[in-house]
């Protein structure tokens, strides 16, 4: 009798289905530091957070399926830690992404809210700020906002060269082409250098006139230094038609600390007297791996027409900040 139960405990084991190994993991920055801000209406002091590195809280999941595949997952939430208050942008709970995936040796493709191609490339390979801090290319730089929702997209790692695009469905019924959006980048990296084109193409509500970017450049390591440049041609939208350009240099002081200068220029072509020029200063000092002090100073220059990041044309931005950041 035991025997006989034995047997049927074993072979029901063996009947029971193998789960995948899976991991889930929860992780999150924090940031928060002092600013001095003139906008062109008066000098302003505050607690300024996620200068640095924007704050998050999230998760990441991966299920391995076997034979190279995998489904991925990505869950983050945006917080403000001077106050508590969650970043509700776009009105959603996980407003930074929320995507599923799967990935396999044939590329990675993935469904949902994802960072936008030029966002998720920019700090990498063409700002020397990190596109943060004061001095952040995106203060005048194109973007196409920083991620985009109701996205498919499609990336693959091919020796030195990554290549991806996105597709964001518009969901207007009747109209495809009403608030799309379509971009593509390809990246390489080998040795000292590194270089990246992306490519965006976005409709208006209507579905008739599209913006488009392309901005391309890069970086090279000279061991000393590293060296960045970048340009972007803006078109369509109405009267669109804008160039952005930047240089910048990362200085590495010490194993812990470096120093990161920044010029960028957005000059418009279809408007006069509508320019803007920006220099940048930042320091960063890296307690461990997970806790950097840093500071920055940048100045911004608008044309008598223009008015980034100012409340009135013509005015001049200017910003110092100081801070902490903590990854978990």
């Amino acid at each position: 009798m035991k025997k006989h139960l034995i047997l049927c405990l074993l072979a029901g084991i063996a009947q029971t289905p193998a789960f995948a190994q899976s991991s889930v993991t929860l992780y999150g920055s924090i940031d928060l530091g002092i600013e001095r801000t003139n906008a062109g209406a008066g000098t302003t002091w505050a607690q300024n957070q996620g200068t640095l590195v924007t704050n998050r809280v999230g998760f990441l999941g991966k299920e391995d399926l076997g034979n190279g595949f995998a489904v991925l997952f990505q869950l983050e939430q945006g917080f403000f830690p001077n106050t508590g208050a969650l970043d509700n942008t776009a009105n959603a709970i996980f407003n930074r992404q929320s995507w599923i995936g799967v990935s396999s040796d044939y590329g990675t493709i993935k469904l949902g809210r994802i960072r936008t191609l030029l966002y998720q490339y920019d700090y990498e390979y063409l700002d020397a700020m990190g596109n943060a801090l004061a001095g952040a290319q995106f203060r005048l730089f194109n973007f196409f906002g920083n991620r985009t929702s109701n996205t498919v997209e499609y990336s693959k790692q091919w020796q030195d060269f990554q290549f991806a695009i996105q597709h964001s469905i518009g969901g207007v019924a009747g109209n495809s082409k009403a608030n799309s959006m379509t971009a593509e980048a390809l990246a390489y990296k080998h040795g000292p250098v590194e270089l990246i084109i992306v490519n965006h193409s976005a409709y208006d509500a209507a579905g008739k006139d599209t913006a488009r970017a392309t901005t391309f450049g890069g970086n090279y390591d000279f061991s000393l230094f590293r060296l960045y440049a970048a340009y972007a041609i803006n078109k369509g939208t109405g009267s669109l038609n804008t160039r952005d350009m930047s240089f910048g240099v990362r200085i590495p002081i010490t194993p812990a600390s470096r120093v990161m200068v920044s010029y960028v220029r957005k000059s418009d072509h279809a408007r006069s007297e509508a320019n803007a020029n920006m220099f940048g200063v930042g320091y960063t000092y890296s307690l461990s791996r997970r806790t950097t002090l840093y500071a920055s100073w940048a100045q911004l220059g608008n044309d008598a027409a223009a008015s980034y990041q100012v409340v009135r044309p013509g005015a001049t931005w200017r910003s110092f900040d100081a801070g902490i950041q903590h990854y978990f």
